[in-house]
């Protein structure tokens, strides 16, 4: 695996994670159930700053997976 396999990889996993983002936001709108991944990513680490350290880390996984 050479670095450009690498580099399209990781751009990938930042797509998928944005749509993924995208249509856990618009299920939200939509009344539909949650599904707050990043609610659940942020509540692990800290539970009174769940949001923004829960969306870091969905970015990261999601650039990682």
């Amino acid at each position: 695996m050479n670095a450009n396999d690498l580099m399209i990889a990781v751009l990938g996993g930042f797509i998928g994670t944005a749509l993924m983002t995208g249509m856990m936001l618009m299920g939200k709108q939509m009344n539909l159930p949650a599904i707050d991944a990043h609610g659940i990513l942020g509540f692990m680490q800290r539970a009174d700053r769940a949001t923004p350290l829960g969306y870091i880390m969905h970015w990261v996984l999601g650039g990682a997976f």
